[in-house]
Parts: structure tokens; sequence; C-alpha cells
């Protein structure tokens, strides 16, 4: 068989010469050809769906939480007396606990980053995995504290707790596209970044004393 560069079907080498290849094989080899093709191209298409659907979740979905945050609780109007104390529980035995931690792995970071410069471009890897990992716990503390039946009477303590980690995470985006910036870029994003901080701090602290202020005055007991 006499090899051919272009899409035609190679004729078939004899001790007479060429002579065309029978129609019928032709049509086989035809067909074999575009399965190939098909086949290609099925795959190319599998990878790019699941290539980009990884890639929206990643960018739209996985930090969805965060993004609502402080509209995304479910509020009790019917006053039901379990999930009050459930939530009060919850408040007191984990929640102001598990956020004061939060609160302090936040502002070391913020210190390494603008202050003492302990990350450098040379080792940005170490700066991008402490970043996910707190950008993980502000996430799934918010996911879990969003779950939680509010009581109509802490619905506005909660939203300003919830809330509060939406700017947190803003001031996290802020400070990381400040790290990739050049000098002049990056101080005026550290600045903002900073400032961003400081009203998540303030939104946060705010909402936990006028949840305080509920539970301690007993009206959740009443």
């Amino acid at each position: 068989m006499v090899r051919s560069d272009n899409n035609e079907i190679p004729a078939i080498q004899t001790q007479s010469g060429l002579h065309p290849q029978p129609v019928a094989r032709v049509a086989r080899l035809r067909r074999r050809r575009r399965a190939g093709e098909s086949f290609g191209g099925c795959l190319f298409m599998i990878a790019l769906v699941l290539g980009g659907s990884i890639w929206g979740y990643f960018k739209f979905f996985q930090n969805r939480a965060l993004i609502q945050a402080g509209h995304n609780h479910n509020v009790d109007k019917n006053h039901n007396r379990e999930a009050e104390l459930a939530y009060m529980h919850k408040l007191r035995d984990t929640h102001f606990g598990n956020m004061a931690r939060i609160r302090g792995d936040l502002s070391v970071f913020f210190n390494d980053v603008t202050v003492k410069k302990k990350y450098t471009m040379n080792d940005s890897g170490s700066f991008d995995q402490r970043y996910t990992e707190l950008v993980g716990e502000l996430r799934d503390h918010v996911e879990e504290f969003d779950q939680l039946l509010v009581p109509e009477l802490m619905n506005n303590a909660h939203a300003k707790i919830s809330h509060s980690h939406k700017t947190y995470y803003e001031s996290l985006l802020l400070l990381k596209k400040g790290f990739y910036e050049e000098k002049d870029d990056q101080k005026r994003d550290y600045k903002e970044a900073r400032k961003t901080f400081a009203a998540a701090w303030k939104e946060d602290l705010d909402g936990e004393a006028a949840a305080h202020a509920i539970l301690d005055s007993g009206a959740m007991n009443r």
C-alpha cells in the first residue's frame, strides 16, 4: 500500500502498478478514520467540560457561604423554644471562643504580611497555603453558624456577626492582591486591606456585643 499525505484513501501497490482499493474496503477505512476523529473530539470535549466545571466551582461556588454571609440564615419567627436553647448554647459553648481564635489567626497573618514581611515572592507558596487555610476557617465557621435556626430576637446580632465573615474574606482578597503587586500598588492595596480588616473586626465585635446583651438580659429565657 502506498502512503498518502492527504485525506484520500491510499491505493494498493501491486506488481502491475497502483490500483484503487475495493469500494467496501475504502468505506471501512473511511468509517474507521471518522470514528477515530470523533472519539478524539469526544475526549477533548469531555475534558473541556470537566475542566470548566471544576474551575467554575472553585471560582464561584466554593466560597459562596462567605459571599452571601449576612443574608444566608433562617430566622425562627415561631419562637421555637428548643431552637432558641440550641442557639444560645452554641453561642456560649463554641461560637464566641472559635471566633476569637479566628480573629487572632487573621491578625497574626496580617501582621506577618504587612509589617514583618515574613513572606516573600521566593516563598509565595507559603503565603498561598496560609491564605487558603484562613479562608477555609472562615468559610467552615460561617457555614456552621448560618445553619443554625436564628431566634427572631437575635436576627440583627447574628446578621452582623455573619456578615463580618464576608468582610474578613474581602480583606484577605485585598491582602492577596497586594502581595502580588509591585511596590507602590502593594502599599495601596495593603492599606485598603487593613482598613477592610478593621471594619470586619468592628462589625464582628459589635454583633457579639449585641448578642451578649440579649443573652445577659434574660430576654431569651422568657
